[in-house]
């Protein structure tokens, strides 16, 4: 049985992203792994317990900031710091992705990157979902087209002006 890790953008189901992932994971016939950023909220209790009540193995890591370094949301911490702690988000990720023996790794949004090159040193086939289109609040993500095209095996948007 293939194994697939979805690395999500939240961890919570206040947003159309995760909910309509994790209804995909509860789906799959495949063992579903799943990892989304740790910031310590109720609402991520309320998604672990949903994941795990649905047979998805969850795993919370901590971030510094999970998204791109200018995506939405800032830049915490100095820039150093933010390479530190992406640095030990792809260990992490590539740590989950050895123990478990993943297969497919799916980044479930253009916004995150880390999925992308731990499946990279991993050898391992990796899918990108992007539901979001490069312009406005989500433009930066543009002149990122080439890397994004150059470490999936697989890009998967909507028809119309986003493919």
């Amino acid at each position: 049985m293939k194994k697939v890790l979805f690395i999500s953008p939240t961890g919570t189901l206040d947003n159309g992203a995760e909910i309509s992932i994790v209804n995909l994971m509860e789906y799959l016939k495949y063992e579903v792994y799943n990892i989304a950023p740790q910031h310590h909220h109720s609402k991520q209790i309320e998604y672990y317990d949903y994941c795990k009540a649905k047979g998805i193995k969850t795993f919370f890591i901590p971030v510094l900031k999970w998204w791109w370094p200018d995506a939405p949301g800032g830049m915490p911490g100095t820039r150093s710091s933010r390479a530190e702690a992406y640095r030990e988000n792809v260990n992490e990720i590539r740590t989950i992705i050895q123990k478990y023996d993943i297969d497919v790794i799916i980044n479930n949004t253009v916004n995150i990157f880390v999925g992308a090159i731990a499946s990279s040193c991993e050898g391992k086939k990796h899918i990108w979902l992007i539901h979001e289109f490069p312009e406005n609040e989500f433009a930066y993500y543009k002149p990122k087209i080439h890397f994004i095209e150059s470490n999936s095996d697989e890009i998967f948007a909507v028809q119309g002006g986003l493919k």
